[in-house]
């Protein structure tokens, strides 16, 4: 076969660009505006991802290939087109045909919105996920709902945070391939009849709404492989007909009104939920989504294979997180009602196929349903979750566990359903996201179904796709990496184990320091393009960039500020590093501690800045909507990575791994994958301070008092007493009422308890920035030890450990 030459797959490339124009906009390449470019070039990233998916499919087929079917509320994939360029292995092609064109690659990318499907650390790990299943050729379909409109756009008005609808379809919807033939009937409300019928009992639905589950795939294709994952996104419509009767009658609204609420289903992730609306909404959601993906995943087997009780033999259900665990009940609903599978048949067979990933061990976040609401809203499955519920206790009693044990595990105990005991209980696997956090499942949270199953419970440690958030993300440490030990890391992180022997060449660890600066400098650049703020590259970059929430300690890190602050007022010469904190994360809309946090920081940020006699050393910036694509620079700029929850408190944290494999060192606690992180990078390679998971234990059992912090510690004393002056003409007592406080209202995450050794760990830190060919050696031996912390790892212990899949 010949070799297609450089300049032949140029001219191809040009070729198959002009004609998609000239499909789609009768025009040519030379008269093409930036965003027909985006479009032509993405569908020609998806017709070739199709091809890929077809013969793949045709493989796994006709090998009797297993699939994992991942179902998750969110996939935060942030841009598609530069990765499935990267993918396809068609990036520096087609940047260079279109320069050659006097086109810029940069200025088609900038033309596509983050997708709004996702939020935080769940949706980025599922679309890491995604990736590398593709690119390890394991068969894979995701399953998520279509938002329109995401979370939110978040806007700061005088410092407060403001959420604006996230209208990201413009340029999303190209990417989404519509598929009539794959959609299916959802039904809510109403009530059910059961009756037996030849041995059976055969249920009748009543009054229900009907609600149409119409799926959107979307294609990514895997790095040099020849796989293509789908993620199949479900929009909600209404199955009903258009009243046109009630419409030419002038009854506007009522000849929408279903078919309105019908759709609110798909119009946002995670509505607020603290009032009966919003729950409603919610459960609706999950329900939705898991209906619609068992309903595909049965009716795709019986079409391939008839036998239902072959599933387990074919496929993998993965629950990320509770969200979808109604996909439980929906299945055996599916199996007993409409495929004549007795109770125990469709046990089996759900058992065999679920598995779950547990990712916090806050009680908030552990989602409890009142069951008159489940009830109400999804009568069949309510019956469905009694009897699980009922079976269990029964199981439970006949091995002789006392009844406060049982009431711990039952899916249901005064009048609310637990969706994390009915995952435990329903799946084959259950396992957390870091070494301390599985140990935390197993001993303490989840204790008592760790005695009740044997072998149930794992851990697989979170990781990052390291071709996105090195590769992509950060091209000029990529190209050197290439340089040292060729391109062989990209499809194998443990690659880059090879730089370590580098660490003591002066000649590149000058490079590392020439590289970080060079992406501070674009960061700076960004900030002041995107959000007209100033910062200086020649600063330390210190970064806490993820979800605002009181268990993330935010707060904690505000307070170390401030008492910079304070040093540099009462002497402006003192001996302080220049340092620019810079925040970035939404809190969610209902969430007033989280808000108030927020304003806090953007107040404190605008005396900071406007105050000549401290800003040549100290600035602080809050960056204003934080995505996917504005971490995609930030990471690579990033000095120092703030992960300081206590310890205890989060279950691994992906964005440690970011900022670690792109040449930042942590502060942290010893929590999540940090301690991982520290052990594999060596101690070196992070600035730990605080209590351990044990000590915060000791500390909650013998009473937490943060006024003798304040009484003992000089630091923590100036620091509130500054909280009660305020910041900006605006006080904030309430939360230094908060940090004082001993009851309910106080803060159960120990700022001040922790505030002493986050001190002395920022000096330390300090005292070997000020030794730059130090501190960039531990970077880049940091960057060496990293390839364990790739989601391909996380994919290969899934697959081995949980799923059973085998590469196809």
């Amino acid at each position: 076969m010949k070799t297609t030459t450089k300049k032949n797959t140029e001219k191809e490339t040009i070729a198959k660009i002009d004609q998609q124009l000239q499909k789609y906009y009768n025009i040519s390449l030379a008269d093409a505006t930036d965003k027909q470019i985006f479009n032509a070039l993405a569908h020609i990233a998806i017709d070739e991802s199709f091809v890929k998916r077809q013969k793949f499919s045709r493989n796994c087929k006709r090998k009797d290939g297993k699939a994992i079917n991942y179902l998750c509320m969110e996939f935060l994939i942030g841009k598609t087109l530069r990765t499935s360029l990267f993918n396809l292995g068609l990036d520096k092609t087609v940047a260079k045909a279109l320069k050659n064109k006097g086109k810029n690659i940069e200025n088609i990318y900038k033309i596509e919105a983050d997708a709004g499907l996702g939020n935080g650390g769940l949706g980025r790990l599922a679309s890491c996920f995604l990736d590398s299943l593709a690119t390890l050729d394991y068969p894979v379909t995701g399953h998520c709902i279509r938002y329109d409109y995401g979370l939110f756009k978040q806007k700061f008005v005088d410092g407060q945070q403001t959420e604006l609808p996230d209208e990201w379809l413009s340029s999303g919807d190209v990417w989404q391939v519509p598929r009539p033939d794959k959609a299916c009937i959802v039904r809510f409300d109403g009530y059910v009849t059961e009756s037996f019928k030849d041995g059976h009992m055969q249920v009748e639905y009543h009054d229900c709404q009907e609600v149409e589950a119409f799926p959107y795939d979307m294609m990514f294709s895997g790095y040099d492989s020849k796989n293509v994952a789908a993620l199949r996104l479900w929009a909600a419509k209404s199955s009903n007909t258009f009243d046109t009767k009630k419409f030419s009658q002038g009854e506007y609204a009522q000849a929408l009104a279903e078919k309105n609420e019908i759709e609110l289903i798909n119009k946002v992730l995670y509505p607020a939920d603290d009032h009966m609306q919003g729950k409603s909404l919610r459960l609706r959601q999950q329900y939705f989504l898991a209906s619609a993906a068992m309903q595909s995943i049965v009716a795709t087997h019986k079409r391939r294979y008839k036998n239902l009780k072959l599933l387990p033999k074919y496929i993998a259900i993965h629950i990320n997180d509770t969200h979808p665990v109604l996909c439980v009940p929906e299945l055996m609903r599916i199996l007993m009602d409409e495929n004549g599978l007795s109770w125990d048949e469709s046990w089996d067979i759900v058992n065999k196929l679920v598995s779950y990933t547990n990712h916090t061990i806050l009680k908030e976040s552990l989602e409890v349903w009142d069951e008159s609401l489940i009830a109400r809203t999804m009568p069949r499955i309510y019956s469905i979750i009694k009897e699980i519920d009922r079976r269990f206790r029964q199981e439970a009693k006949s091995r002789h566990y006392n009844q406060g044990v049982i009431e711990r595990m039952a899916v249901i105990n005064s009048r609310r359903i637990k969706m994390t005991n009915l995952a435990v209980i329903a799946s084959h696997k259950v396992n957390g996201v870091s070494k301390l956090h599985s140990q935390i499942l197993k001993e303490d949270l989840l204790g008592d179904f760790n005695h009740f199953y044997h072998n149930k419970f794992t851990n697989v440690t979170n990781g990052i796709t390291h071709r996105r958030w090195l590769c992509e993300s950060n091209p000029r440490l990529s190209a050197l990496i290439e340089k040292l030990i060729g391109t062989k890391f990209i499809k194998n992180a443990n690659e880059l184990e090879k730089l370590e022997k580098f660490v003591e060449d002066k000649k590149v660890i000058k490079e590392v320091e020439k590289i970080k600066f060079k992406n501070k400098e674009d960061f700076a650049n960004f900030l002041k393009e995107t959000q007209n703020i100033d910062i200086d590259p020649h600063t330390r970059f210190d970064v806490q960039a993820k979800r605002i929430h009181e268990y993330k300690r935010q707060l904690l890190n505000v307070l170390y500020v401030i008492y910079l602050y304070s040093q540099l007022k009462e002497n402006p010469d003192a001996d302080i590093t220049p340092q620019t904190f810079i925040f970035a994360g939404k809190a969610a809309a209902g969430y007033r501690r989280a808000k108030e946090i927020v304003y806090l920081i953007n107040q404190l940020a605008e005396e900071i800045n406007n105050n000549e006699l401290v800003n040549k050393k100290l600035k602080v910036v809050f960056v204003e909507n934080y995505s996917v694509s504005v971490a995609e620079k930030l990471m690579p700029a990033t000095d120092v990575s703030e992960q300081i929850s206590l310890a205890g408190q989060e279950a691994s944290g992906t964005g440690n791994m970011k900022a670690v494999l792109n040449g930042g060192l942590m502060i942290c606690t010893a929590d999540g994958a940090n301690i991982e992180i520290s052990n594999i990078c060596g101690e070196d390679s992070s600035f730990m301070f605080g209590m351990k998971a044990e000590e915060v234990e000791n500390v909650w059992a013998s009473h937490y008092e943060p006024a003798s912090y304040y009484a003992k510690d000089p630091k923590v004393k100036v620091v509130i007493d500054m909280l009660n002056e305020g910041f900006n003409g605006v006080s904030f007592q309430g939360i230094s009422n908060y940090l004082l406080s001993t009851s309910d209202g106080g803060d159960p995450y120990m700022c001040l308890a922790d505030f002493d050794s986050y001190v002395k760990a920022h000096d330390k830190l300090d005292e070997l920035y000020r030794q730059p060919n130090l501190w960039h050696k531990q970077c880049l031996k940091n960057v060496s030890k990293m390839g364990y912390f790739s989601s391909d790892r996380s994919i290969e212990d899934y697959a081995r450990d949980i799923w059973h899949l085998k590469k196809m």
